[in-house]
């Protein structure tokens, strides 16, 4: 699910991966997990009730470009992912970075993620961070403890600065080898 929240006074869309059990209700899962951290839910997408938003095996691009991909050199066409290893599960870091080849060898793209090694930041956008959520450039991925038992994992973005953060969540088990999992996410 999506969702809209304010840092530093500028809108950041904030999408939000839930576990959702057969008897439990997603759109109110959804709804509850975006309120827990500070976020309204957006405009996008169908009405109370309605769980496509779950269902969709289909993602949706919103028209949005980091401004290295709309001048004119190819040579600076990648995003910079840094990620702290702290609370990760065994193969946390090989596995962000064979999601990372992933995204960058789609065919016809010229997008590329460009692997920036670890660091010991906290995403700054992401609300479970110590202190104020503020902008600091850097695109940043962490294993935190988040807020909402259903959580997976978050993602904190805006449409007017070319950040992205993002934190999984450690109260899950999680699998990042390849092949099936024995057991987790």
């Amino acid at each position: 699910m999506d969702g809209t929240a304010q840092v530093q006074g500028q809108d950041v869309d904030v999408e939000i991966l839930v576990v959702v059990e057969a008897y439990e209700d997603a759109d109110d899962i959804g709804a509850r997990s975006l309120e827990r951290i500070g976020a309204r839910r957006s405009g996008h997408g169908p009405g109370p009730g309605d769980h496509t938003d779950f269902e969709s095996a289909n993602y949706l691009t919103n028209g949005l470009k980091w401004n290295q991909f709309a001048d004119s050199s190819s040579g600076n066409d990648f995003v910079v992912q840094d990620y702290n290893p702290t609370n990760e599960p065994l193969g946390g870091y090989s596995a962000l970075r064979r999601s990372q080849a992933t995204w960058s060898n789609v065919s016809g793209s010229s997008f590329n993620f460009l692997d920036g090694g670890t660091t010991s930041r906290c995403p700054s956008l992401v609300s479970e961070c110590p202190g104020v959520q503020f902008f600091d450039g850097n695109n940043d991925v962490a294993w935190l403890s988040l807020t909402g038992s259903n959580v997976l994992g978050v993602t904190w973005y805006s449409t007017t600065s070319d950040e992205a953060d993002m934190a999984l969540n450690t109260r899950f088990n999680w699998y990042t080898g390849t092949g099936s999992p024995p057991s987790g996410y």
